[in-house]
Parts: C-alpha cells; sequence; structure tokens
C-alpha cells in the first residue's frame, strides 16, 4: 500500500493526468535524472546548485512528486546525494508532510531494504537528522513501511533493525516514539490514531497490531518496544498504554513462555516506568504474566514488582 492508496481512505480520490504532470516536468526530470546515471560514468556534467534543485523538486505538488519519484531512478544515486536531498528537508519552511514521506518512502525506504551492511556515516546523519527535524515523515516513509516486512512472517533484517534503534534512540522525539509504539502495540483503528487526529500520521499497517488480529507480537517488535519504552528522555505512558503492553506481552509468553525480549521489556516497565504501574492498578496481572513465564528474568521482574508495592505502601501519596 503507498501512500497515495492510504490517503485516499480519507480524501476524495481524482484522477492524475500523468501525460500533462510529465511534459511539465520534463526539464526537471532531464537534470535530476544524471543522477540515476551510473556511478562510473565519464559523460557526467556537474550539476549545479543541487540544494536549489531539491527545493525544486520539494515544492512540487503532491500528484507531482508522486508522479516524478515514479519516474526517478533513485536505486543508482550515490549517498552524497540522497544526503544531499534529506539535507534539503531542514531547510523548508512550508515542507508539504505527504510530499516529504513520498520522497523518503521512494528513495530511502528501497535503499534501507535492500542493506546488508549498515548505513554509511554520511548518509546516518542525515537520516538522524531528517528524524529530528521531522519525525512523522520517518515513521510514514521509513518505519512503518520497514516493520511491514513483518507480515507473512518476516523479520526485520539486522540492518533495517540497527538503523530504526538509532532512530529511536538518538533521532526521534517522545511523542515520535509514543506514536511509534501506539502503532505497535494497538494499530490506528483501535486507538484512533488517524491523520485527522494527530497531525502528520497517514499510514495504516493492521498487521502490527497485537489487539485486532490473532498474530502473535514478533521478536523485533517486542524489541522494539523495549528500546522506545526505556530510550531518554522516558515517554509518558497513560493507562491505557500500560494495559495494551501489558495485553501484549501476556499473548508472547503464551505463545512463547521461554521469550526473552518480553520479559526485558517487562523489566524495563518496572525499573523506569513503576509509577504508571501503579497508576493504572496493573500489578496484579503484571505477576501474574511473570509466573506464566519460563524466562530466568522474570525473578528480577517479580522483585521488582515487590518492591514497588513495599514503595507504594511505606508512601503515604501512593506516589513513588
Amino acid at each position: 500500500m503507498d501512500l497515495a492508496s492510504q490517503s485516499s481512505q480519507t480524501e476524495p480520490t481524482h484522477i492524475i493526468d500523468t501525460e500533462a504532470i510529465l511534459q511539465r516536468l520534463e526539464p526537471f526530470l532531464n537534470k535530476i535524472h544524471q543522477y540515476s546515471i551510473p556511478h562510473d560514468s565519464q559523460n557526467i556534467d556537474p550539476i549545479p546548485d543541487r540544494s536549489s534543485l531539491f527545493q525544486e523538486f520539494l515544492c512540487l505538488s503532491f500528484d507531482e512528486v508522486k508522479t516524478a519519484c515514479e519516474h526517478i531512478d533513485f536505486t543508482n544515486w550515490t549517498d552524497d546525494a540522497l544526503a544531499d536531498m534529506y539535507d534539503t528537508f531542514g531547510s523548508m519552511d512550508n515542507l508539504g508532510h505527504l510530499v516529504a514521506c513520498t520522497v523518503v518512502q521512494s528513495s530511502l525506504y528501497p535503499y534501507v531494504i535492500r542493506l546488508k551492511t549498515s548505513l554509511s556515516r554520511l548518509l546516518m546523519n542525515s537520516v538522524l537528522q531528517l528524524g529530528k527535524v521531522h519525525g512523522n515523515v520517518i515513521l510514514n516513509g521509513l518505519i512503518f513501511p520497514l516493520l511491514n516486512t513483518t507480515e507473512n512472517n518476516k523479520e526485520v533484517g539486522q540492518s533495517q533493525m540497527e538503523l530504526i534503534s538509532k532512530l529511536i534512540t538518538n533521532s526521534l522525539s517522545p511523542s515520535s516514539r509514543l506514536t511509534l509504539l501506539k502503532f505497535m502495540i494497538a494499530g490506528n483503528s483501535s486507538i484512533g490514531l488517524t491523520r485527522h487526529n494527530i497531525k502528520g500520521i497517514i499510514s495504516d499497517y493492521p498487521m502490527l497490531s497485537s489487539s485486532t488480529t490473532t498474530t502473535v507480537p514478533s521478536d523485533t517488535i517486542m524489541q522494539l518496544l523495549n528500546i522506545i519504552s526505556s530510550s531518554q528522555p522516558l515517554i509518558s505512558l497513560d493507562t491505557m498504554t500500560i494495559r495494551q503492553l501489558i495485553q501484549t506481552s501476556h499473548q508472547v509468553v503464551q505463545a512463547r513462555p521461554k521469550d526473552k525480549a518480553c520479559m526485558q521489556l517487562l523489566l524495563t516497565l518496572t525499573s523506569k516506568h513503576a509509577q504508571s504501574l501503579v497508576d493504572a492498578n496493573i500489578l496484579d496481572d503484571l505477576e501474574a504474566v511473570c509466573n506464566e513465564s519460563n524466562m530466568f528474568l522474570k525473578r528480577s521482574v517479580l522483585g521488582q514488582i515487590a518492591s514497588i508495592r513495599k514503595k507504594t505502601q511505606d508512601s503515604p501519596s501512593g506516589l513513588l
């Protein structure tokens, strides 16, 4: 499902006159086509003012950008060309969200999904900076499509997982991380995360939902939930989110009693989000989940639960 088809769920559809758009964009496409020529070609003339060219690209309408992306071969672009384009995002005062997501999903996602090693430092720095400035663009254009590979029992690759982890820990804001967590545990259909009430969120990936499907969350999902929950500054977990995390963990423990990532998540919740657990009045449920696990880490989680109970009893206000 591409961005255009996703947005059509909430907006009236219209017919794109591709031929007319291509005629208008011919001069621009001819200039940017030079990036698609094999790197070792000796017939490439230097493109002056690359930043202006990318700004021109990002100022096009959504229909024009979508059409252009379908006719640009990003696969042969060098890392420095991609990095320069993503750096341009930060200099745009009125960057359209749909436009930015389309460019990222068309250029960066295909690059990342083929990775067998880490991103180059140059491109990694640009992507991390993009996540700091436009977190929802990275969510919709890159991370959600990457997590979509968990469908049909396909796991996210090691290189892709490394990139997502770095974006979570070194790039995304707490609000973007919380949005990512909620999508993974509940899906936007059940918790109301639509483009109408959360600015910039337009994706719908139901296979990430643990409460609306019978699919047990993968080890990748559990690892990412733990990374999100433990990254500084800590996200604020409300009662509903805490309960969904415990429900998700219960589902995993029932299917995989020796699952380590699940117990690591529960250890994070008891050590870093103890007050949220108390406020949700869910310590008994959490203890029951631990008792169903055969993973040795459950002893540490049960110890944390006992400590939380003691501190709560010793505190007249019930605050830790």
